[in-house]
């Protein structure tokens, strides 16, 4: 029985180098191949950061809206008076994600403004496996880090990616394989990183795909479907900036107003996150209800949800001239 045990334990052991040898190797399709073309943003993005020496004074967190949305050079030349800005929001960034990354920031820096980008999308799941290991990979050891990992991910979260990441990046699989044979692996192009966070594209989208082949059209999401553990974290967000002293925003960056016309809830959506800045005394701006004078949906956006290269230089002068009272800069 001894032996049989033994047997079983070797095997077991074997499997889970083999599980972990295979998932560093799949996993090398974003620290390697992705990032080599440099369209793997987040390794990117934290590479940026951790090798800047100025002070921040305006950090942007949230997700691809955030970091395709708030352009830093052109916030910054709005703002004036030598702010500096930086977008750290990532890929369907929840705010259990943008609450440790907020936390790694404030271990070097005190920004004067921090800038929430409000998506009601990543409300709707605790999933980390995603969002949060494309953060939680490129950042440093350290306190935040820690925290990250034992107490944003779930217990099953933090087995997978341990124990099992052939798993976790088995989606990478196939273009690993795509690779071998010599076939075209990389994904469309969907952008250019260029620093400071921010990610433009300069495509624009056909009016008559925007109307007839929308996301939208199939749109069932309500407030029943936000979960209570990221609502929970936007507070543990204000709470940490009240307590170094730091301004918080919550801004909604606008998408398409014919996409905005097709969720035919959203009027109810927005209200769920005004009534909860409300509650925590926070400013909070939504540029899909309140639409910006200029912003053209078949000129300013790539996709059905996202602004382009134009459309985020156009609508990060804007939201800089009204955020900085909150810097309190003066005209």
């Amino acid at each position: 029985m001894k032996a049989f045990l033994l047997r079983i334990s070797i095997y077991a052991f074997a499997l889970i180098l083999l599980n972990i040898g295979l998932g560093h190797y799949l996993r090398s399709y974003e620290t390697l191949d992705l990032a080599d073309h440099g369209v793997f943003f987040p390794k990117l993005r934290w590479q940026e950061y951790y090798a800047t020496s100025e002070p921040l004074d305006v950090v942007i967190l949230g997700s691809s809206h955030a970091y395709r949305s708030y352009e830093p050079n052109t916030m910054e030349l709005a703002f004036g008076d030598g702010i500096q800005v930086f977008n750290m929001g990532s890929s369907a960034q929840s705010p259990i994600t943008s609450y440790y990354v907020l936390q790694e920031i404030l271990q070097t820096q005190q920004p004067r403004l921090v800038i929430m980008d409000i998506y009601f999308m990543v409300f709707t799941s605790d999933e980390l496996l995603n969002n949060g290991l494309i953060n939680w990979n490129y950042m440093k050891q350290g306190p935040a880090k820690s925290d990250f990992f034992w107490e944003g991910f779930s217990r099953q979260e933090q087995i997978s990616s341990t124990l099992f990441p052939t798993f976790v990046y088995r989606k990478y699989f196939e273009p690993k394989v795509k690779k071998r044979f010599g076939w075209t692996y990389l994904p469309p192009e969907r952008g250019h990183y260029s620093k400071k966070g921010f990610v433009g594209y300069a495509d624009t989208l056909a009016m008559d795909r925007l109307q007839n082949n929308n996301q939208f059209d199939r749109f069932k999401t309500s407030t029943t479907d936000f979960t209570q553990k990221t609502q929970a974290y936007l507070f543990c967000i204000a709470d940490l900036c009240r307590k170094q002293g730091i301004p918080l925003v919550f801004s909604v960056a606008p998408i398409p107003e014919v996409s905005v016309q097709k969720i035919g809830n959203y009027p109810e959506l927005s209200r769920h996150f005004e009534h909860l800045a409300d509650s925590l005394r926070l400013p909070y701006v939504d540029f899909n209800r309140q639409r910006l004078p200029g912003l053209l949906d078949d000129v300013h956006y790539y996709d059905d949800d996202h602004l382009n290269l134009a459309g985020a230089t156009h609508f990060s002068k804007m939201a800089a001239e009204l955020f900085k009272p909150e810097l309190k800069i003066k005209d």
